[in-house]
């Protein structure tokens, strides 16, 4: 297709990936815009364009030379590619025309934030920016390794066959580059990642070897790093960072050779004034014959104190990167530094050798307990692969299980030990001598501790010949100033050794921790005790002091979900709270505390649920903690999750952390500190007035990292530069200081902008109070309780003035706009919120034009006015619609009035069903309409005093129960959690969560016979809920356990062990509008005949006669509300207000309360009276629903402002603009529409009764 055609069709569907279109972008970019389109043409939809849009410039993607090599690969033709220049996704957006999918990214770029509105689906593998939730939209943001992986999960798990070879290798390489091939040690790769390639590989036929993945893996990576194409100006580019607005080019080669390219100074020196910036840092490594050499240069126009204090930053490095100035160039206004890095070897993977082979430990910190001769075996010679004199260290007497020699190597200061190496004397040949196995000591907080495996071994494999290296990991790592290696023998022999030690400088900067005693016998039996913890027990050992050991070593545990030892977790039980000190080496500025929790509900392991901190200089007074609430994880979260906590700059000795349980284990695997020395941050020097003047030059230079804007701060490029080339950060930051002057300033301004918003609020109020007053009785109306007596006069409702958009009003309700498209789960509108003059900076154009006409809406005040006042004279256009309380041929004209209704011009994607789109949507139509100004914003209606308050008179349910204490105790079946499988979360209420289960052996109330599988609804209570919610729940599930009716979905059973729950049936064939549209989905024309859906409603009917025998009150009845049986009986359910996917056709008010709007009685919304008349009003409204086969919602033409405002005209008995009621369906009969008419009589003793209705329809079907 051209993209010259784009301007023929509606809507353009647009796969967007993320700006640095690295391989994962470009992959999941192609990849879900084909599936997308696949999925349509095998549902037979006439579907617009599916675009994937690589995200740079067409004439930027040369420099991507790992994705063009693997695009080559796999057989995608490059000149097939679409790239961001090509297409102007704002002109498709300012036209209404976008439909955007955003993949591998969910924070939008500064320039791309205009595009927020056309999003439908986001999918990104990166922990979500608060600040950018995305509601309404189809989002999944899981924590794996690769976004490829959840394009892979989700194709999977919808449709196998889509998967060919192409599909599999084009998803297998992204996941092998972002996890380094699925290592271990990078730590990159999630279980799921692992099973998806898995699955991949064997869906399409593909080799599983781990030869063939890393030789993959390889070939991307060296494409990643070839050069040998690109201009210093496509490398700058190639692998490009901003932090606060600094640019850090990283080079696959050193900054030296790069700065030897032809013009590649100019190129620097370009790109750095094209960008206004007056700093660059250039980063080189260089990685041949596994030697890694690394390099920086940092270019800088004059002055540059800013790369000075950089320098110093970087060099104050606890782990020094040991920077040796090279070479100066200058010019009159630029400087440019390059700097040789010595230290490589500092990193966060915590793997590399700490120097005996390279002789950075010195002869004199290599000491032994004897030598056989000092000069040729002594413990200096003891450097793995050297043949330094004899050899090796060779101890003086042999070696037995009575005689101990051993090794000792100073490392001068503490260091995480992960790996070691032994080898024996080679000798050039001569050697005979080597360990065959040793024990390891090390020297921590003064003492000897003797190393052990998690097994509890202490003797280590060691080698069996003089020439092989025997490497090895340390299951549990340990923290140490000197080691000591022991040689060990059962018998009598000669050994020799050399040896090498792997890991990296302690940053921590713990001495101790105190916590109670772990378990021996953990979840499943397995071992949860804190293994290397190096300290002693206390007196009644109930506590473990004076030593360190899992919680901060550095290894995280295997996932919780799948593992059956739980190797690396530490846990507890039974113990509330759980408090664990920790005591530090020096008074530290802590920033930072992250806690890496198990969460495996289905065991009983679960996250705490709250956290204090205290922090104390001494150890004997702590001060206020900070106390934080942890959220519940679900059944479906990662089962490692790491909870960061911000400590706001404490200064502390000693941290005590007091962790309260959520469930009955609490397993942790890993304690981690961000903080700083005082003393040196005390140290630092205050910048000079040119460093001041320069950084507020630049303080707009931030930049947006994952969704947030951070200041400049030194620190942060410093810890970039660091994470950049695999260093572990400083420990402590170079934060700039701002002058007074600024302070001033900024102090000045934001007096003066309090001053000017004082004076608007006040000079709206004055004009407000002319025409609109308060609402006066709406509190005593909705938010207390429903106590007989308490009515509203509808003419003391004074409304605020309504806000115009392009002619329609809306009002100020937080979320009273929505858009929405037919009855599609997956694509709706977020919220907009609008509140006096404040301009959400996201807003589109014609968003903002709500305040530009604000000035202008007195006009329509008036007219407002004369909707609830038609007694006092206001000019206005009057609405034609006819009268509910009479049923005459005059009805029927009222349905040519539809068009006329405005729809709110905001963009709105196309629904899954295009092929027989509806012709309205929730304010929205399909064709040019008039605009009726009589609409008002009916703000204050619905606000409830509590934000826990429910439309019924329970928390549980939906039906209004009015009467608990008459009820008897009805003997429910209990049953074990143990025999529900979670299929699904389907939502959750201000009680706990719903869950759709497949339930095992359980009576199944139709037949009365156990069932060995069914499908049903498991409402459970949250964790550790009151005794008094608990005993409130019950009564509640007493009073539905004796509906025992088969068209109202039922209780089974409750769920015996936390968290307490209640079974409740559903319909094996699912929700009815789900049901009802799957079978239009089936491509005909007809998929449901007329007698089968009067068949739906009148089991409707049945079941409700039933409740209104009982006075029970539904409150909430809908098609949603309704579940379909394999024998396509219905069921009437509640359980709808709980489904997330249903959010959308609910009103949510300020108090974040859901309320059935468009199906409620009049009575129901103004006076609060629910009632089995009221229901007869909702279930003509389900009625219509069904007869037009779920497509469009009630009203659907209307805000949700306007049908408030209809509700409004009920009140009145002699107002000339008469209410509007619903369209008859085209294939609903007179009389059936007669009879839907008579239940929406304003009147509701006129309403017929249920049985009359349910008689009626008998009597109907009979004709």
């Amino acid at each position: 297709m051209s993209l010259e055609k784009l301007n023929e069709y509606e809507k353009i569907h647009v796969v967007l990936g993320n700006e640095t279109c690295d391989l994962d972008s470009a992959v999941c970019s192609i990849v879900q815009a084909y599936w997308i389109y696949q999925q349509c043409q095998n549902e037979n939809i006439d579907f617009p364009p599916v675009l994937p849009i690589l995200n740079v410039p067409k004439s930027k993607f040369n420099i991507k030379t790992e994705v063009t090599y693997f695009f080559k690969l796999n057989g995608i033709p490059l000149e097939s590619l679409i790239f961001r220049d090509q297409v102007d996704l704002k002109e498709l957006n300012d036209r209404k025309k976008l439909v955007l999918y955003l993949v591998d990214h969910h924070t939008p770029s500064e320039h791309d934030m205009s595009l927020a509105d056309s999003v439908v689906q986001v999918i990104d593998h990166r922990p979500q920016d608060p600040n950018w939730l995305w509601t309404g939209r189809v989002i999944n943001l899981t924590k794996v390794g690769s976004c490829a992986t959840l394009i892979a999960k989700n194709i999977i798990e919808k449709n196998k066959s889509f998967i060919d070879q192409q599909i599999a290798s084009l998803l297998i390489g992204p996941i092998l580059l972002d996890t380094c091939s699925l290592s271990p040690e990078a730590a990159r790769a999630t279980q799921t990642d692992i099973e998806i390639i898995e699955q991949l590989e064997l869906l399409a036929n593909l080799p599983s070897t781990k030869d063939h993945r890393e030789t993959l893996h390889s070939r991307i990576l060296n494409a990643k790093s070839d050069i040998s194409t690109l201009t210093p100006n496509d490398l700058i580019l190639k692998d490009l960072k901003f932090v606060n607005g600094i640019p850090i080019p990283g080079f696959p080669i050193l900054v030296q050779e790069f700065l030897n390219l032809n013009r590649a100074l100019d190129a620097v020196n370009s790109f750095t004034s094209e960008r206004e910036c007056r700093i660059t840092i250039l980063l080189g490594m260089d990685f041949k014959e596994d030697a890694v050499k690394r390099d920086l240069a940092v270019f800088s126009f004059l002055p540059n104190e800013l790369e000075n204090k950089i320098i110093e930053a970087l060099n104050n490095n606890s782990s020094k990167l040991e920077l040796t100035l090279v070479e100066t160039m200058s010019k009159e206004n630029w400087c440019l530094r390059l700097y040789k890095q010595a230290n490589v070897r500092a990193t966060h993977k915590c793997v590399f050798p700490l120097g005996m082979e390279e002789g950075k430990i010195p002869d004199d910190a290599i000491s032994a307990s004897s030598s056989y001769e000092t000069k040729s075996v002594g413990p200096q010679n003891a450097r793995i692969r050297q043949e330094k004199n004899g050899g090796a260290w060779c101890p003086k007497a042999q070696i037995s299980s009575d005689i101990r020699e051993y090794l000792e190597i100073d490392l001068t200061k503490d260091h995480l030990i992960t790996w070691t190496e032994t080898q024996g004397r080679f000798g050039n040949g001569q050697g005979q001598e080597y360990a065959e196995s040793f024990f390891l000591e090390y020297w921590r907080n003064s003492k000897w501790h003797q190393y052990k495996t998690i097994s509890g071994d202490r003797i280590l494999r060691g080698n069996s010949n003089t020439y092989l290296v025997e490497k090895q990991k340390l299951e549990l790592p340990f923290v140490a100033s000197r080691v000591r290696f022991v040689p060990y023998s059962q018998h009598p022999r000669t050994v020799c050794m050399r040896v090498e030690i792997y890991g990296c400088s302690w940053e921590q900067r713990i001495v101790k921790y105190k916590a109670p005693k772990a378990a021996a016998f953990g979840p499943g039996g397995a071992n949860v005790e804190d293994i290397s913890y190096d300290g002693r027990f206390d007196i009644d050992g109930s506590s473990m002091i004076d030593g360190i050991g899992q919680l901060v070593d550095g290894i995280l545990g295997d996932d919780p979900h799948s593992s059956s030892n739980l190797a690396h977790w530490v846990g507890w039980s039974n113990i509330n709270p759980i408090i664990i000190i920790f005591e530090f080496m020096d008074i530290r500025i802590f920033e930072n505390c992250t806690i890496y929790a198990a969460n495996a509900p289905v065991r009983g392991i679960e996250v705490f649920q709250n956290i204090k901190l205290s922090f104390s200089k001494d150890g004997d007074e702590y001060d206020v903690p900070l106390n934080i609430n942890i959220e519940e994880k679900s059944l479906y979260s990662p089962g490692i999750i790491p909870i960061s906590i911000s400590l706001k700059s404490r200064i502390s000795k000693f941290i005590k952390i007091q962790l309260e349980p959520r469930s009955k284990w609490l397993l942790l695997s890993e304690i981690t500190f961000t903080s700083f020395s005082q003393l040196l941050n005390s140290s630092q020097d205050v910048q000079d007035q040119t460093v001041d003047q320069y950084l507020l030059d630049i303080k707009n230079e931030t930049t947006i990292i994952d969704g947030s804007q951070f200041p400049l701060n030194i620190d942060n490029i410093t810890e970039t530069i660091s994470t950049t080339t695999v260093i572990t950060p400083d420990a402590f930051p170079v934060n700039p200081r701002w002058s007074q002057t600024y302070i001033g300033l900024i102090s000045g301004t934001l007096t003066v902008l309090a001053l000017l918003l004082t004076c608007g609020i006040f000079v709206m109020k004055l004009r407000g109070r002319n025409k609109v007053a308060l609402l006066q009785k709406h509190t005593a109306l909705l938010c207390g309780t429903s106590t007989p007596g308490i009515t509203l006069n509808v003419k003391d409702i004074k409304l605020p003035t309504p806000i115009v958009v392009n002619g329609t009003q809306s009002s100020r309700l937080t979320g009273s706009i929505k858009s929405i498209k037919g009855r599609s789960n997956s694509i709706t509108s977020y919220d907009t919120t609008l509140r006096g003059d404040i301009i959400d900076p996201y807003q589109t154009t014609g968003q903002r034009d709500i305040v530009n006409e604000y000035e202008h809406c007195s006009v329509y005040a008036e007219k407002t006015y004369k909707l609830l006042f038609p007694d006092e004279r206001f000019s206005g256009n009057k609405t034609d619609y006819a009268d509910v309380s009479e049923f005459n041929n005059e009805t029927i004209a009222l349905h040519q009035e539809h068009d006329k209704t405005l729809i709110l011009d905001i963009p709105q994607p196309p629904t899954p069903y295009a092929h027989k789109t509806s012709k309205y949507a929730h304010g929205h139509s399909s064709k040019n309409q008039k605009v009726y100004e009589s609409y008002y914003a009916a703000t204050d209606i619905l606000t409830i005093k509590r934000r826990e308050q429910h439309t019924g008179s329970s928390l549980f349910t939906s039906f209004y129960i009015e009467d608990h204490n008459n009820v008897d105790p009805f003997d429910i079946p209990h049953i074990s959690r143990h025999r529900l499988r979670i299929l699904d979360k389907i939502g959750e209420g201000s009680f706990g969560f719903v869950h759709l289960c497949e339930a095992k052996n359980i009576q199944s109330p139709d037949s009365g016979t156990t069932k060995n599988r069914q499908l049903v609804i498991v409402r459970s209570l949250w964790r550790g809920v009151t005794d008094s919610l608990k005993k409130d729940f019950m009564k509640d599930m007493y009073v539905l356990a004796q509906i025992r009716d088969p068209n109202i979905a039922r209780i089974i059973a409750l769920v015996e062990e936390e968290p307490f729950g209640a079974v409740f049936e559903y319909g094996d064939l699912g929700d009815l509008p789900d049901f009802i549209r799957s079978q239009e989905r089936a491509g005909l024309d007809s998929p449901l005949g007329y007698s089968r859906l009067m068949k739906f409603i009148t089991h409707i009917a049945s079941g409700m006669k039933y409740l209104e025998s009982l006075n029970i009150a539904h409150c909430d009845l809908s098609s949603r509300n309704c579940v379909v049986g394999k024998n396509l009986s219905i069921k009437v359910s509640d359980h709808a207000m709980y489904c997330s996917k249903y959010d959308r056709e609910y009103y949510v008010n300020e108090c974040y309360s859901k309320i059935p709007l468009r199906w409620m009685a009049w009575e129901a919304v103004l006076l609060a009276k629910k009632s089995c008349q009221a229901d007869v009003w909702s279930y003509a409204t389900t009625v219509w629903e069904i007869l037009t086969y779920c497509e469009d919602l009630p009203f659907s033409e209307m805000t949700s402002e306007q049908v408030l405002e209809n509700c409004g005209k009920y009140y009145h008995s002699g107002v000339s603009d008469k209410a509007r009621v619903l369209s008859q369906p085209s294939i609903c009969t007179r009389d059936l529409y007669r009879m839907m008419t008579k239940c929406w009589n304003k009147h509701a003793d006129s309403r017929p009764s249920f049985e009359e209705i349910y008689i009626f329809l008998k009597h109907l079907s009979l004709e």
